[in-house]
């Protein structure tokens, strides 16, 4: 347990626990925003889709090995909905939306 660690040991154990819940609290505002946008019509704006694209690929270079599976999983969606914006395709995007919050709520109940 953290109770355990050596004083430099829990500093990084906490640095890296608030650096993580600073990138998804950012990717969740960016979700948010995302799904709004696609919600009325819209794409996504290009600087909300890059923002989450760099913290996605954040969280994934910092997650925990054992969620390795479900990050590339998400990984693949993410790849998926870039194209589909890119591309001008609504109607993926919106599922692409929708595998990416399916695999988020999958990796919070498993990984909470």
């Amino acid at each position: 347990s953290l109770a355990d660690y050596d004083v430099a040991a829990k500093d990084d154990v906490m640095r890296w626990e608030a650096s993580f819940k600073a990138v998804k609290k950012r990717m969740s505002g960016q979700f948010k925003t995302m799904q709004k946008e696609v919600d009325s019509g819209r794409y996504p704006a290009n600087k909300t889709l890059v923002d989450f694209v760099r913290d996605s690929l954040e969280m994934a270079r910092t997650a925990d090995p054992e969620w390795r599976d479900l990050m590339t999983e998400y990984l693949d969606h993410l790849e998926n909905l870039q194209r589909a914006v890119e591309n001008q395709q609504m109607e993926v995007v919106r599922h692409e939306l929708r595998d990416l919050r399916n695999r988020m709520k999958q990796c919070h109940r498993e990984y909470k």
